[in-house]
């Protein structure tokens, strides 16, 4: 994520110059960039909010953790010790961390990609399922 500076309070319309801002979100797989946001505000409790045109908001707290809300629902938090989780709005839940990445699924399924390529799934039914990392299928518990 990058740290911009922005002035206080700019709303639409201000006249003023907004630097460039890359933010590299992920949202199905793609980079989101805002190059104008529509207004920033400062909290009292340190908190800052942007809003971009395209409705996004974003979230920057004191303590570092970062969080994007998209018009659609979907939220994004990146956590100060670099893990980020994404909240869908069909209930399903993403955490990447750099060690996996995991779903988790509203059924109670979590299926998990290791950094090493292997990958686990454990579904609601108590089934268990790795596959190594060419896929093939190392364990399947039922």
């Amino acid at each position: 994520m990058s740290n911009h500076h922005f002035p206080q309070w700019h709303e639409k319309g201000d006249q003023c110059r907004w630097p460039v801002c890359h933010c590299h979100i992920l949202q199905w797989g793609c980079e989101t960039i805002h190059t104008r946001p529509e207004s920033e505000k400062h909290h009292p409790d340190g908190k800052k909010e942007i809003r971009f045109p395209d409705q996004t908001v974003k979230y920057l707290f004191p303590d570092g953790q970062e969080q994007s809300v998209f018009p659609d629902g979907t939220v994004v938090t990146l956590q100060t010790n670099g893990d980020k989780i994404i909240k869908f709005t069909n209930g399903q839940r993403e955490i990447h961390t750099s060690q996996y990445k995991r779903r988790e699924y509203p059924d109670g399924t979590l299926k998990t990609v290791y950094s090493n390529g292997r990958q686990e799934t454990k579904y609601s039914t108590g089934r268990v399922r790795i596959k190594d990392i060419e896929g093939n299928i190392i364990l399947d518990k039922k």
